[in-house]
């Protein structure tokens, strides 16, 4: 069983990437990709309205808080650091209660497409919170979440608990060779 480490490679080439102490690097074009707060950063290009100054803030104090609070604790840090979603709060935690299921039911649907089988790996594309991570490392001893916000990364990072991978990237310029996931959600 392959690790999800070993089936990184350049977004932008496809090249093979190293690890080094600093991040990824990849030979064929001479891009490294660093690690930020412990998350591979592999984003090529930021939408315009992509506030990174401000998410890299954000992530930097969850990621400082997060050995001392559960994901419940981390998750209202957030919501507190975001003006604007403090008061959706109740909102927001009914929606993500109600992801479990909707995960549930996506994974059922790829199962009977191809039974997942433990050693699959399953890519979620736009994790957010890592709610689809976490019921998906249910089935699969291989799970992987890509997202632009770093600030997400954190809490699906503090979700998943060491049962998967977490990684800054974007949809269109994925870091993984063709073939390396069993069923990808994008939800």
């Amino acid at each position: 069983m392959q690790s999800i480490e070993s089936t990184l490679c350049c977004p932008v080439c496809h090249g093979p990437v190293d690890r080094t102490p600093d991040g990824y690097f990849c030979a064929a074009c001479g891009r490294l990709y660093p690690a930020v707060l412990g998350i591979p950063d592999f984003r090529v290009t930021l939408p315009e309205h992509f506030d990174q100054v401000k998410d890299l803030e954000m992530a930097r104090a969850l990621a400082e808080a997060e050995k001392d609070l559960d994901f419940d604790g981390l998750l209202k840090l957030c919501i507190r650091l975001t003006p604007k979603a403090s008061d959706l709060q109740e909102k927001h935690l009914a929606h993500l209660a109600g992801e479990a299921d909707q995960a549930r039911t996506a994974l059922d649907l790829m199962d009977k497409r191809r039974p997942l089988e433990p050693a699959d790996a399953i890519l979620e594309v736009g994790c957010g919170l890592g709610q689809y991570l976490a019921i998906a490392a249910e089935r699969v001893n291989r799970v992987a979440g890509v997202d632009l916000c770093l600030r997400y990364l954190v809490l699906a990072r503090k979700r998943l608990n060491g049962r998967g991978v977490v990684l800054a990237a974007e949809a269109e310029r994925l870091p993984f060779r063709d073939g390396s996931f069993a069923g990808v959600i994008a939800a």
